[in-house]
């Protein structure tokens, strides 16, 4: 089956090299675990050195899209969003408003998806989510931070809806607050709140009253986001870029204070 794609001259060949083996997979219809051509017939169809091909099968690799298995040659894999996540949990250190806006998702999702949760936790499921609340009392009064109970929890929950992108992205939001948190030693200064909170949204979940178990979570979300203005830093201004002004009137400006 020949290659119908011409060479595209470009400062960075292999980014052009890139896109064209993209384009042959879906023109092709290519799935999880089918074989590409091999490297050689790669560079000679599309007219490009052997490097370049190399240089953007490694970013494909990295990406997720395709593997090299030695001996056998390049194959599609499996799609899968983890890649891309992992490399977002990492991006998402150092801008905290983007970790805001992330948190604005998961509360979209965990309060849009707990109707599912109310409808399919299994008895062992709540009995994990009863010692999970009951821990982090313990710790609260303690004087201890429930961080890994806080997690867990909300974890058993994503888990009882079976939506695995949910889970995937409540993992990356929680990588980055831990590591966030071990960056700024912030954590949660009001533990006796967040396992009440949790107890709220566990009884109306046991009763079967989803929009109260949805009401609880929102406003548990209330103090997730403090938590995470204080973990996170705010993204600084580069040297020598320009503030903006706020237009007279507005909020953040003398005449818009008050």
């Amino acid at each position: 089956m020949a290659i119908d794609l011409t060479a595209a001259a470009s400062p960075f060949l292999y980014r052009s090299v890139q896109d064209r083996i993209k384009r042959y997979i879906l023109e092709h219809d290519l799935q999880g675990g089918d074989a590409l051509p091999p490297e050689t017939r790669l560079t000679r169809e599309m007219g490009v050195s052997r490097s370049s091909v190399r240089e953007a099968v490694k970013a494909l690799e990295s990406l997720g899209i395709l593997e090299s298995r030695p001996g056998r040659g390049l194959y599609v894999r499996p799609f899968s969003l983890d890649p891309v996540l992992d490399n977002l949990a990492y991006s998402l250190l150092f801008d905290r408003d983007s970790v805001v806006e992330l948190l604005d998702v998961r509360e979209q999702l965990e309060v849009g998806l707990l109707p599912l949760a109310c409808g399919a936790l299994t008895p062992v499921q709540l009995e994990l989510l009863h010692g999970l609340v009951h821990r982090q009392r313990e710790k609260a009064e303690r004087g201890e931070s429930p961080l890994e109970e806080d997690r867990f929890f909300h974890r058993t929950l994503m888990e009882a809806t079976g939506n695995r992108l949910a889970l995937k992205l409540l993992d990356v939001f929680w990588v980055v607050l831990l590591r966030a948190r071990g960056r700024s030693l912030a954590v949660d200064e009001a533990p006796q709140r967040t396992w009440r909170n949790h107890l709220r949204i566990l009884t109306a979940l046991e009763r079967g009253d989803a929009p109260s178990a949805q009401r609880a979570m929102a406003e548990h979300f209330t103090d997730i986001e403090e938590r995470v203005r204080r973990a996170v830093p705010r993204r600084q201004p580069r040297p020598g870029a320009r503030v903006p002004v706020p237009a007279a009137g507005a909020p953040g400006s003398p005449e818009g204070a008050g």
